[in-house]
């Protein structure tokens, strides 16, 4: 076997695992921009919350994560980022990922600094799917 045939292999085993996961979640494929899942949970903070701290992550990438600790959803607090639910190398991908998401600079996840963070919930639509 030669390299172009493994690297053809390889396209190949790519291109089907993309068309069987836009096939099984596809409602989400369509509206990636401008929807987010929530299963079947009765509310959407926990999707939220993960899309909050993707993004947080992913703002904090440009400089060198200084400040990544100091999250403002918990302001005033200092350091507290560390209860929560880390997610390094997800955010680093989210972030690589973010400029496809939205038209129009229209972005899912925007993070609110402190007290307004509860605007973040209506910049986006839940959706149950």
């Amino acid at each position: 076997m030669t390299a172009r045939d493994r690297n053809r292999r390889w396209a190949v085993r790519g291109a089907v695992h993309g068309a069987v996961a836009v096939a099984t979640t596809f409602p989400l494929v369509a509206h990636l921009g401008d929807r987010i899942a929530i299963g079947r949970e009765p509310a959407a903070t926990v999707p939220f919350f993960n899309l909050w701290g993707l993004t947080w992550t992913a703002q904090r990438l440009p400089h060198l994560l200084h400040g990544w600790w100091d999250a403002p959803i918990f302001w005033p607090a200092r350091g507290t980022y560390a209860n929560s639910d880390l997610q390094p190398l997800t955010g680093l991908a989210f972030a690589l990922l973010r400029p496809l998401t939205g038209p129009g600079g229209r972005r899912l996840g925007h993070p609110a600094p402190g007290p307004r963070r509860e605007r973040c919930s209506h910049s986006s639509t839940a959706t149950r799917w």
